[in-house]
């Protein structure tokens, strides 16, 4: 269960959410149950090749429909992030750049994905798109595993399991309109899973994800999130459909000045639900603003013609300072939504 931490904070650590997407300390042992060797293409150098869709859903998802509508209709968050910017990408290339050869790996990598489709499991499943071989990714993982006393093993059903730092993590590769595509989680039957039941707009059957992919400009941020999750519900005591939102970096302001922006819309069942959660939005931020010793710019309105909660923030860098996460989280305890606030 997602701590009740405060409106803000709680966006940006689910937004960025960078120690989630890293290995964790404990193991994970995963083993892959009824999956059948691929055959579109022969392994190694091959995986399942994913279909390609022609159309687009009634409700417009945006430009990147073509590389996600094969995906799960199961999942509640999706993310995509500037590909050299994503966490897990970070983190690969820190272990890659002491191994010959696996730093100019990741110049082919395209576009990354993250999501997440099980309610109590913090690891996301990693989506990457490009033109990186999958020789040339066994080959990478081989040299930075032997680096950190792990090992890599291709399974015959095409899987590779790389095992270090005690934990397994598994990747699986496919082709999408003339693209590599890697799948990368802790655990095989869901990489397995992901590409086996692959078809052509597969994520469509989730209607309220591709209504928040719609929403506005989600994709034009250092990180662009959806969710179906009632995070309404969590933070500001009022039942949501779901959350979409980005945040942007500007450009040409040093580490000392600079601001992040936050935007999104929260999605609810009608306009009064959209106007308590406003009211509740501005107070939580004035009390942030008050328990923290910070001032952020920040903007809520009630969309035209749909029952959403606009949000806007410009966030300075102390609010990622831990003393001031630490303010967040007792404030979350006094401010806390009641159950009583949601009418009946």
């Amino acid at each position: 269960m997602v701590d009740r931490i405060h409106f803000v904070a709680l966006l940006i650590a689910v937004g960025i959410g960078c120690n989630a997407d890293k290995a964790p300390s404990t193991a994970v042992e995963s083993e892959v149950h009824d999956v059948p060797a691929p055959t579109t293409i022969p392994a190694p150098s091959g995986g399942f090749a994913l279909p390609s869709t022609d159309t687009t859903p009634l409700l417009d998802p945006g430009a990147r429909w073509a590389e996600i509508h094969w995906l799960p209709e199961t999942i509640t968050d999706l993310s995509i992030w500037r590909a050299e910017e994503a966490p897990m990408m970070t983190y690969l290339k820190e272990l890659a750049d002491q191994s010959p050869g696996c730093p100019e790996l990741f110049e082919h990598v395209q576009s990354w994905y993250t999501l997440e489709a099980k309610p109590d499991d913090p690891i996301r499943t990693q989506i990457v798109l490009g033109s990186m071989e999958p020789n040339d990714v066994e080959t990478c993982a081989q040299r930075i595993a032997s680096g950190i006393e792990g090992t890599v093993r291709r399974q015959p059903n095409g899987l590779l399991q790389v095992r270090a730092l005690g934990d397994d993590l598994w990747l699986g590769f496919g082709t999408l309109a003339g693209r590599n595509v890697v799948v990368a989680d802790h655990d095989a039957k869901t990489v397995a899973d992901v590409l086996r039941n692959a078809r052509p707009n597969r994520l469509q059957a989730n209607t309220e994800l591709v209504f928040l992919l719609g929403l506005g400009k989600p994709w034009d941020g250092w990180i662009g999130s959806t969710s179906t999750r009632d995070y309404g519900g969590l933070l500001l005591g009022v039942t949501s459909r779901g959350v979409a939102w980005d945040v942007h970096i500007p450009m040409g302001r040093d580490d000392a000045t600079m601001k992040l922006e936050l935007r999104g819309q929260f999605h609810f069942a009608d306009r009064a639900a959209a106007e308590r959660a406003r009211s509740a939005a501005q107070t939580l931020t004035q009390a942030f603003e008050t328990g923290a010793s910070l001032t952020l710019e920040s903007k809520f309105q009630i969309a035209a013609t749909e029952p959403l909660l606009l949000f806007e923030f410009e966030l300075p860098p102390a609010v990622f300072h831990e003393n001031t996460l630490t303010a967040l989280k007792e404030l979350a305890k006094q401010h806390a939504p009641r159950p009583s606030e949601e009418p009946t």
